[in-house]
């Protein structure tokens, strides 16, 4: 594979007694092409957890917001700090958008948080 990259996209859709999850967004229209195959409906979630600031996880996030005016996002504060892929003398940015920082649907966390008695959300460092 000389001279291509590779970019592996996840995201996992879950359905709960109270909850439609989305856990990674992924960085393409990927999510948004395989819930229209599946007829998921991506207005219809009611919560996002983006697990880290990579673009490969939460670069759909504009998307998203577009799509969807109503889910909580959850994401760690620090995910909105530049992230950098390092490449012989390149750093190549990699990071999510920090102008979506600001979002009234973004909830920033600081390590762990309970979203209500059926959702817990740690980290591990």
């Amino acid at each position: 594979m000389q001279g291509s990259v590779m970019i592996m996209v996840l995201s996992l859709y879950i359905e709960t007694r109270l909850h439609k999850i989305l856990f990674d967004l992924g960085s393409d229209n990927t999510l948004f092409e395989n819930a229209v195959k599946r007829n998921i409906d991506i207005s219809k979630v009611d919560t996002v957890i983006i697990s880290h600031g990579h673009f490969d996880h939460g670069g759909a996030l504009k998307k998203f917001l577009d799509v969807n005016s109503s889910a909580n996002i959850y994401v760690q504060k620090e995910a909105f700090e530049p992230h950098y892929s390092k490449t012989l003398l390149l750093k190549i940015p990699v990071g999510i958008d920090s102008k979506l920082k600001s979002n009234r649907q973004i909830i920033l966390l600081d390590g762990d948080y309970k979203i209500d008695d059926e959702l817990s959300l740690f980290s591990v460092c």
